[in-house]
This record gives structure tokens, C-alpha cells and sequence, in this order.
């Protein structure tokens, strides 16, 4: 009897251990780096592990600034003044995202805020708009799994 007892003890913490997820410990290997350029937008690239076996999802998110540049057809190329064009200016809240995967494994991530599309009416003789970065503000990179923020870093613009 004490035998049996002791078995179905055993068998039954066994089980239970099995059952337990392993659990996760994301981190950053090494510097992730924040990368600004310019009219082009910035990203966030680097590596990140530790997820443990739930999917995993890299979101990058910045309030950006960006004013209109207009490049003329003879080569040229100016800032809009907001005189001009009072919209010259503008603020945006961008954000992308990136799914990691699953395991514990390495990922690397590479998330990417592009300037948006300017208007097409901006630029007085048939010159062509884009929008310059002013600047970011805090531009932030969250690691989420299940909908729970796993790791965040924040950058200075």
C-alpha cells in the first residue's frame, strides 16, 4: 500500500512538472541600436532571446516631427516655410511591429518608422514634396508576448 501511494506520488509530481511552461527570460544581446536618417525615417535593429515558446512581437513607436522639403526641377531644394504652407510642418505617432517567432532562440529584429506621404499640392512650380525629420521623441521598442509588455527599451532622440 505504501508502495502504491508512493508510485501514484511520484507519477502524479511528474506529470505536474512536465505540465509547467518553461519559463521565459527575454533579453537584449548586446546594443540594440536606434538608427535616425533623416528623410528616410529610423529603425531598430539588434538581436533579442530568451522569449521562451510563446510568439513574440517587436513594436517600435515614436511621436516624429517632419517638415515639407520640396525639391525643384532645376536641382535645387529648400525647406517649405511655414508662411507659405502653414501644414509644413507636422507631427505624427508612427509605429511598427515585427513578429519574432517562436522558441528560444536568437531573433534579430529589424523595425522600421518610415515619413509619411506628403501632400502632393505642397511645393509652389511643379516641385516635389518629402517630408525632412526634425525630430523624434521618445521612440520606444516593446517586446510583447500574449499581449504583455516582456521587455522595453526606450531611446533617446
Amino acid at each position: 500500500m505504501k508502495r502504491t501511494l508512493l508510485f501514484m506520488v511520484i507519477t502524479v509530481a511528474a506529470v505536474l512538472g512536465l505540465a509547467v511552461p518553461a519559463s521565459a527570460a527575454p533579453h537584449f544581446n548586446g546594443e540594440v541600436a536606434w538608427v535616425s536618417y533623416g528623410e528616410y525615417g529610423a529603425n531598430v535593429s539588434g538581436s533579442v532571446s530568451g522569449l521562451g515558446n510563446d510568439p513574440a512581437d517587436a513594436t517600435l513607436t515614436a511621436s516624429a516631427t517632419y517638415q515639407i522639403w520640396c525639391t525643384l526641377l532645376s536641382g535645387g531644394f529648400y525647406a517649405l516655410p511655414e508662411w507659405y504652407y502653414p501644414d509644413s510642418i507636422v507631427t505624427v505617432v508612427q509605429s511598427d511591429s515585427q513578429t519574432l517567432g517562436v522558441g528560444r532562440a536568437d531573433f534579430d529584429l529589424n523595425v522600421e518608422l518610415a515619413p509619411p506621404a506628403p501632400p502632393s499640392d505642397a511645393c509652389p512650380y511643379d516641385g516635389i514634396e518629402y517630408y525632412q525629420l526634425v525630430s523624434f521623441d521618445s521612440p520606444t521598442l516593446a517586446i510583447t508576448q500574449n499581449g504583455v509588455v516582456a521587455l522595453t527599451e526606450t531611446y533617446s532622440a
